[in-house]
Parts: C-alpha cells; structure tokens; sequence
C-alpha cells in the first residue's frame, strides 16, 4: 500500500476549480462546508467570474501546457497570497462547468480575454477537435501528436467530417452526434 501525505494550507475557506480546455479556461470557487476543511465534493459552489483570482487560471492554463493535455482541472488554494495547485485532474464535473457564465482565453503576450456565455466542455472538446481536423485537411501540419490518421487528400470517414462541414447551426456538435 501507499501513504499519501499532504501538507495542509490553512486560512483557505474556498479552492478555486479551474479547467482548462485547448485554449479556453472555465473556473469557480467551491467552499468549504462548515466544520471541513475540504472544498471538494461540498457542492458550495460560486459562479462569480470576478471573485475568481487570474493567477488560478493562469495556472492551470500553465499546467496544461507542460502536461502538454487537451483538457484538465486543477484545484488551486493558497500559501502566503500565492497560487498553489492542491489537485490536478483529467475528470470534472461537466455541468458545473457548463454553469460558469464564460471563460478566459489565452491571448498573445500571455493576455488573457473574458468570452461571456455559457459553454458545454463536450463542445469546447468537439469544437477543438474539429478545428484541428479542418487544419489538418488544409495543411501538412501534425495533428495532436499524429493522434488521427489520414491525409488533407484522403480525407477520413467518419461522422466527425459531415459536421466539420455543416453551416452555423444553432444546435450544438455534440447534439449533432448523440441523435444520428
């Protein structure tokens, strides 16, 4: 068996969830309930962008970048003011996701930019995914470490393609593939 010993940071009455997918960060606030130190799993939940501290999101945009992932969560408190990652995950909620009222994205020169309106992760995965599908067919650059086989002329077959090629629509991608 294994023994798992971790320090604990007093003084933090919430952590901050921050999830990262491509180049979009969705982050909140989870608090603790009363009498527990532990934020995780105490549905406590705030949703307010502007109580949400950029360092957090910035972090977890780092964090992915040197993991090199697509999609994950981290769990950020607090030693001394700094940021300090408590929990790196691949899985997260997606509803409580899907209830941050919008995003940060990642901009040149490490700004970040604030997207208002809320968004699935499926679809932020699936509108990642068919972009890099899109540039894959249009230039000879690799896709996500060559994880998808194929050519710009050998195009693939899958249901994938028919939406990459579908107009704006107002339904969404992951809609589009759970009814057909």
């Amino acid at each position: 068996g294994y023994l798992l010993v971790q320090e604990y940071l007093a003084g933090n009455a919430f952590d901050t969830r921050a999830t990262g997918i491509g180049t979009r960060a969705f982050a909140f606030r989870r608090f603790n309930p009363p009498n527990d130190f532990r934020a995780s799993g105490s549905g406590l939940i705030d949703w307010t962008a502007t109580e949400v501290a950029e360092d957090a999101v910035r972090l977890a945009f780092h964090v992915a970048s040197v993991l090199g992932t697509q999609s994950l969560a981290v769990d950020v408190l607090r030693r001394d003011g700094k940021p300090v990652i408590n929990e790196i995950s691949y899985y997260y909620e997606g509803w409580a996701v899907h209830e941050c009222p919008g995003h940060w994205t990642r901009r040149a020169g490490a700004s970040l930019e604030w997207v208002e309106g809320k968004m699935r992760p499926e679809d932020a995965i699936m509108e990642d995914f068919l972009a890099a599908i899109e540039e894959r067919r249009t230039s000879s650059a690799p896709l996500w470490a060559g994880q998808l086989r194929g050519s710009p002329s050998q195009p693939l077959d899958c249901e994938v393609q028919r939406l990459a090629r579908t107009p704006g629509t107002a339904e969404s991608a992951a809609d589009q593939i759970a009814r057909s």
